[in-house]
């Protein structure tokens, strides 16, 4: 089996069962990136996570999970970088469709 099939498995696994993703795991890698961009949006990600956490204005809900919450946020944060990364290299590729 090829790397890009192990991987593409890997995410089909992921997809079935999302509550595996070791979220911990994740994050330590992602902080150990050299990309910058992923880094700032860790930074403020969590940021933004631990507000919500100790919110108490009662301009919004509080958070009733913090676990769901939490994999909420980081989910949301590497989709949008995933797409970033993808769309560049996309690009990169195919100019000819910009």
């Amino acid at each position: 089996m090829t790397k890009s099939n192990k991987k593409a498995e890997e995410i089909e696994q992921l997809l079935a069962n999302p509550w595996a993703v070791d979220i911990e795991k994740l994050w330590q890698q992602a902080a150990h990136n050299p990309d910058k961009d992923l880094r700032k949006r860790i930074t403020s990600t969590s940021r933004r996570y631990f507000n919500a956490m100790r919110n108490n204005d009662g301009k919004h809900e509080p958070v009733k999970n913090a676990e769901n919450y939490l994999y909420g946020t980081m989910q949301n944060l590497f989709g949008v970088w995933w797409n970033k990364q993808a769309n560049e290299k996309y690009r990169a590729t195919h100019p000819d469709n910009f």
